[in-house]
């Protein structure tokens, strides 16, 4: 449901599952898993395929992801995170899935807690349920930028936490003096 929320401006969850099914692929190849490679790479491909036609710089998108498609996203990213081996040597692998999902994980953690603290939602069910103006993408654009500098920031965001998660590959434990 995560990149569900996120499908509130045009080419935000399509960008966002783009870069995440890279940084997977990128990374099952890093950490020998070919297999999970073959399994997020046409997610990044059919990902790109519907960008030209749901980010269109100044004009609106001919054709939207919908429920369905952002959930088909959402749980494909889902399942290439469980599938993977990530901590092979050390739990400093496990931090590769979750800096991979990093913005859309921090987006309906960050939303769900202030629903339920300021009292917006008071059952799971309302949760997902609510429909509200409170996501990152929302919240960026009430600072003053553009929808499209928006999503360009939220994309950028989430490729620099995915190549953070390339470079925590040769990462190692230091030792306490």
């Amino acid at each position: 449901n995560a990149i569900q929320f996120l499908d509130g401006m045009d080419g935000l969850a399509a960008g966002l599952g783009a870069v995440a099914a890279l940084f997977f692929s990128l990374a099952a190849l890093q950490t020998t898993q070919p297999y999970l490679m073959f399994l997020a790479a046409p997610l990044v491909g059919a990902c790109l395929g519907f960008l030209p036609y749901n980010f269109r710089l100044g004009r609106p998108a001919t054709i939207f992801l919908g429920d369905a498609g952002a959930s088909f996203i959402g749980f494909t990213l889902a399942g290439l995170a469980v599938m993977g081996d990530w901590a092979e040597n050390d739990a400093v692998g496990l931090l590769t899935p979750i800096l991979i999902l990093a913005v859309p994980l921090f987006d309906i953690a960050f939303v769900g807690t202030v629903r339920v603290v300021t009292g917006k939602v008071h059952s799971f069910g309302e949760w997902l349920a609510y429909a509200g103006k409170d996501h990152i993408h929302h919240r960026f654009e009430a600072l003053g930028l553009t929808r499209t500098e928006t999503v360009l920031l939220i994309v950028f965001v989430a490729a620099t936490l995915g190549l953070s998660a390339m470079l925590l590959k040769d990462a190692t434990k230091h030792a306490v003096a």
